[in-house]
Formats: structure tokens, C-alpha cells, sequence
């Protein structure tokens, strides 16, 4: 049983060591996270992978089912006397670009856009929604349109902030759909309050732009005093949200402030967080003043989750299993085969001892015979000659006889 287990473990490591270096290459290459933007309004174009909102870069409804949407059903065409054939339809297009991200204060509003094009060789027809969390900051010029193949159209976004509008950071997706496939383009849109009394700046570290769950995202904050000219306690938010505009983590606390200062803070996301992206946000509040930040991040899965997920984990199981099965065969085999020599020696040894001894009795009995025949030979001739009467040698003769019979 040990060398099963040794021999099992032996293939086992060999295969993990095989695996891994294949799977690490493969994931090593994902993006680690998005940068932040200073700017009023950042239209960003990144590196693309699966979770990115758009399908490309070999990307299928099959390998990448959040970004392409699912299959289409098969249609089948055959001709007369032929065996049918089944394709299986497969419609592209574009959405530029892939985040919005936007400031604004109180009364303010700003025009952007996005793109579709049909990168197909038919018409298709694209309906356009914006999520509910994003409903009363934003609008936009088209709900629904066709575009012929290669066409392209410019759908105008207006987001419009008013005094009543709460200040917060909302967050949510244009969601460009077609029978076929569905494209999301998230969106951050932070409201400032009118007057800034006291504003901040959010960054995450390079190393913590990508995290898993259950682990700690790291804030690098500086906070600025814009308007008051003593020190005053300012409260700050730490909110994590995802694109669906929902709240996952939250936490409080006072600062006291005369200028500025800059500090780290941490905040531990929950461990049944999903992966993808969601946005990290700091809010400075001090009597009507509301001043934001935000930054982009992403959750990622474990490496073993990736493993397991992946489409080939479960033919490298079964190899796995096959591989410990045969070795535990040939380890059973290789014990009754032993046991079996062991009886056979066994057998043999105890057969020659019987050999031995029946050969050892042989010669004694032998030995016995030739010593009863000389004492006859030397009967005989002493009868012969006249030394010993004849009943005397009938007498000697018959325990002789007794004696070879016996």
C-alpha cells in the first residue's frame, strides 16, 4: 500500500507541475486593472480578455459567455438526395468605447456618445437600455436602431445632474443588445455637491488592482481642504459597488482636517464576492459639501477555481484517476504474483525435504537388506559345509527371512 501511495503522489506532482506552467502563462497575461482618470470625463480603450464587456480577440458565445452572450440556435440546409448540414449563426459587432467615466457637481450636465457598428456582412437590429441605477442622471438619443452591414451610428448619452440630485457616485452599463449577442459598456458618474468644502482623491496600488475575494483592497487617499480655514472633523466613506449600481461594503469614519493629509486605509471584501470588475469609492462629507472619488478594480477567482472551471479540467481528472487505478492494478498484481512464488517455494522446499528423506530412508533400508543377505550367504555356506545342523539353519534361515520381508 505505501508504494501505491508513493507512486500515486509521484504522477500526481508531475501532473500539477505540467499543469501549472501551462495555466500560469496562460493567466499571467490577463489584465491586472484599470488605471484611474483625472480628468472630467475618461473614455478608456483597454487590453482585451474575457469579463472585459466586449467580444473580441477570439472570443466566442462558447469560451466567453459574459461578453458574447449565449449561442445562437443551429440552422440546418441540405439539398436534394444530400445529407444536411448545420451551421451554427454567429453575429459580431462593435461598441466603443468600453468605460465611461464622468464628474460632475450639482446643476451640471455633459453630452458624450458611444458607437456600434455592424461588423457583419447582413443588417442587424440593436436595442439600447441603460441600467435602472442610472435612469435619473442619464438619457440617451436612441433606443433602437438598424444598421446595415459595416454601418455605423452615434448614439448621443446626456447626463444631467440637478440642485436635488443626491450626490453620490452611481454606477451601471449601456446595454447594447441583438438577437444574438448582448455588449455592456460600464459606466461611473460621480455628483459632487455644488459647493466643495473639502475634496479627496482616491488610488489603489498597482498590486492590489486585481484581488481575489475575501482579501483586502488597499486606499491611498489624500484629502484636501478647500474652502475652511480651521481645522474640522470631515466624514469619510470607503464604498465598494458594482456595475449594477449595487452597495457590496461600506465603512465610516471622522477625520480631523486643517489642510491636507494623505493616509492608507484597507477594506476587507467579502469571501462570496463574484469576479469582475466593480469600483472602489471615497467620499468626503462635511455640512452640505459632498466631495468623490473613484477607482476601477477587479475581483478575480482563485487559480484553483480557474483550474476547475476550465473545459479540460475534468479529462485531466479522469486521466488523473485512470493513471492512480492502473498503478494501484499493477501494485495488486504484483503482490499476488509475489504471494503466489512464495507458496510455490514453499511447495518446493517442502517436496525436496520429502526426497531427501525418502532417499535417506531408502539407503538405510538398503543397507539394512545387504547385512540381512550376507547373514544368509554366510547361513548357507556354514550349512553347506557341515558346521551347523539342518535345524539350527532352517531355525537362523526363517529370521532372516522375517527380518528382509519386514
Amino acid at each position: 500500500m505505501k508504494k501505491i501511495i508513493i507512486n500515486s503522489i509521484l504522477i500526481i506532482a508531475g501532473l500539477i507541475m505540467i499543469f501549472n506552467v501551462i495555466f500560469l502563462s496562460t493567466y499571467s497575461n490577463k489584465p491586472t486593472g484599470q488605471a484611474s482618470a483625472q480628468a472630467s470625463i475618461s473614455l478608456l480603450i483597454e487590453g482585451s480578455y474575457c469579463g472585459d464587456s466586449a467580444c473580441d480577440s477570439g472570443e466566442t458565445c462558447s469560451s466567453c459567455l459574459g461578453d458574447c452572450g449565449s449561442c445562437a440556435a443551429t440552422t440546418t440546409t441540405g439539398g436534394g438526395g444530400g445529407g444536411a448540414t448545420t451551421k451554427s449563426i454567429k453575429k459580431d459587432f462593435s461598441v466603443e468605447p468600453i468605460l465611461i467615466k464622468i464628474v460632475l457637481k450639482q446643476g451640471e450636465s455633459f453630452k458624450t456618445s458611444i458607437r456600434i457598428q455592424n461588423t457583419e456582412k447582413t443588417p442587424q437590429s440593436f436595442d439600447i437600455s441603460v441600467s435602472p441605477s442610472l435612469k435619473d442622471i442619464l438619457s440617451i438619443s436612441e433606443t433602437s436602431v438598424t444598421l446595415q452591414p459595416d454601418e455605423e451610428k452615434v448614439i448621443y448619452l446626456n447626463f444631467i445632474s440637478n440642485n436635488s440630485t443626491e450626490p453620490n457616485v452611481y454606477t451601471g452599463n449601456i446595454e447594447v443588445k441583438t438577437p444574438y449577442k448582448t455588449k455592456q459598456v460600464p459606466v461611473i458618474a460621480t455628483i459632487k455637491s455644488e459647493k466643495i468644502l473639502f475634496d479627496v482623491s482616491l488610488d489603489i496600488p498597482i498590486d492590489y488592482k486585481e484581488v481575489l475575494a475575501g482579501e483586502e483592497l488597499v486606499f491611498q487617499i489624500t484629502l484636501f481642504n478647500l474652502g475652511e480655514k480651521e481645522k474640522s472633523d470631515v466624514e469619510l466613506e470607503y464604498i465598494v459597488k458594482n456595475f449594477q449600481g449595487e452597495l457590496i461594503v461600506e465603512q465610516k469614519e471622522t477625520v480631523t482636517l486643517e489642510n491636507q493629509v494623505s493616509f492608507s486605509r484597507t477594506i476587507k471584501l467579502p469571501k462570496e464576492i463574484p469576479s469582475g470588475d466593480y469600483v472602489a469609492i471615497v467620499q468626503a462629507k462635511y455640512q452640505n459639501s459632498v466631495g468623490s472619488s473613484s477607482v476601477m478594480f477587479h475581483v478575480s477567482e482563485k487559480e484553483s477555481l480557474k483550474f476547475v472551471k476550465n473545459k479540460y479540467f475534468f479529462v485531466i481528472l479522469i486521466v488523473v484517476v485512470l493513471l492512480i487505478l492502473i498503478v494501484f492494478f499493477l501494485e495488486r498484481q504484483r503482490k499476488n504474483l509475489k504471494t503466489s512464488l512464495k507458496k510455490q517455494s514453499n511447495q518446493i522446499s517442502r517436496v525436496n525435504k520429502k526426497i531427501k528423506k525418502e532417499k535417506i530412508k531408502t539407503h538405510e533400508t538398503n543397507k539394512e537388506g545387504n547385512k540381512f543377505q550376507k547373514q544368509l550367504s554366510a547361513l548357507e555356506k556354514a550349512y553347506s559345509q557341515g558346521y551347523i545342523k539342518k535345524e539350527s539353519y532352517e531355525k537362523g534361515r526363517k529370521k532372516i527371512m522375517e527380518k528382509l520381508r519386514s
